[in-house]
């Protein structure tokens, strides 16, 4: 029996961690795991946050559910991301965020960390 395509949605790509921040600092994590599915950066989105002064280097799709909010950062792989846009698209099946993250300039430490 052939298997038909699915109009339902999964988030096959990967997992990353939500973290708050506060000073530059990673404060507390929003949400341990949020898996999420690899989307293609369109010309117009890359463009327009260009203009606005970020470079946005992956744009992945999440759950609804997931709790990730705009200037958190999204860690993936140990790669640190800022979430510069959060965009909710209602025409996949299951609803998802549409995250646009920009690489860190810098590594956010932990805010237990102590500067030496």
């Amino acid at each position: 029996m052939l298997r038909r395509n699915s109009k339902f949605m999964t988030y096959p790509d990967g997992w990353g961690t939500s973290w708050v921040t506060e000073d530059r600092r990673l404060v507390s994590v929003r949400q341990e795991v949020v898996h999420f599915k690899v989307q293609t950066v369109g010309a117009t989105r890359f463009w327009q946050a260009m203009t606005e002064g970020t470079k946005i280097s992956k744009a992945v799709l999440v759950p609804e559910a997931s709790a990730v909010d705009q200037g958190d950062i999204f860690v993936i792989e140990g790669v640190q991301y800022e979430v510069v846009q959060k965009q909710y698209k209602d025409d996949t099946l299951p609803a998802s965020w549409l995250l646009s993250l920009a690489e860190t300039p810098f590594e956010y430490p932990e805010a237990g960390e102590i500067d030496g």
